[in-house]
């Protein structure tokens, strides 16, 4: 009879523990969510359509990020032309590690 009584006890105990484990983990990610959010209120706001300010705030932070990432140029086709020519430089480093020859060469 008592055998019974520990399973069930070792079944709520084991049952507490993961609802008080889900329990910290939801109240974590809710915590995040807050701090985010204090950054981007457009994310907590549930209006059919965002005002001109929130769209516009949620445009400047998307972009904010593009801004730095661009060539300093200004250019767009710079920044390809440089990597076909490293590509092209990496290419001619491993046909010589290989010993294979050149096509443009034999043209």
């Amino acid at each position: 009879m008592s055998s019974w009584r520990r399973w069930v006890k070792y079944g709520k105990a084991k049952l507490d523990d993961t609802v008080a484990g889900l329990n910290r983990s939801l109240d974590q990610k809710e915590r995040a969510l807050d701090d985010e959010q204090k950054d981007k209120p457009w994310l907590g706001d549930d209006d059919e359509a965002p005002s001109f300010e929130q769209a516009k705030a949620r445009i400047d932070d998307v972009t904010r990020d593009v801004a730095r990432a661009a060539p300093s140029s200004g250019d767009p086709t710079f920044d390809v032309a440089e990597q076909q020519r490293a590509a092209d430089q990496r290419l001619a480093e491993i046909r010589r590690s290989l010993d294979v020859d050149d096509p443009t060469k034999n043209a």
